[in-house]
């Protein structure tokens, strides 16, 4: 028996704020302001829990830039890759708590995504 599971990644967008700080953190002074916003893709990452083999199988969906994410459609992308061309398998051991196990190597992977992502795109 396969049982899967998702883990989507949170819209990201990164800025920043000049700001003078005291000893404790404290803001003091803003300076100058600058924000700026950069696109950073929503990933959508599938764990399939095979229960006789042991394993665990992890596909990824990532939208581009003109996409606009659909939960669903990633749910199957991801799915579909982790049945035919996983990016990842990973061995489960009886004492592993498999909720916890696919959380942290679902964070693992979109973090391995992302930092590939940005070195693509020069970010």
């Amino acid at each position: 028996m396969k049982k899967e599971k998702y883990y989507y990644s949170k819209p990201a967008k990164k800025g920043c704020v000049d700001v003078i700080l005291d000893s404790q953190n404290n803001v003091i002074e803003f300076g100058k302001k600058f924000w700026a916003v950069q696109y950073v893709p929503r990933v959508t990452i599938c764990g399939i829990y095979d229960n006789e083999e042991h394993t665990m199988s992890y596909g990824i969906a990532k939208c581009c830039k003109y996409d606009e994410f659909n939960k669903k459609l990633g749910q199957e992308i991801s799915y579909a890759r982790a049945l035919r061309k996983p990016y990842k398998v990973i061995k489960i051991k009886p004492e592993d708590k498999i909720s916890t196990l696919f959380i942290e190597n679902a964070r693992l992977i979109e973090e391995e995504v992302l930092t590939h992502w940005s070195t693509e795109n020069n970010v």
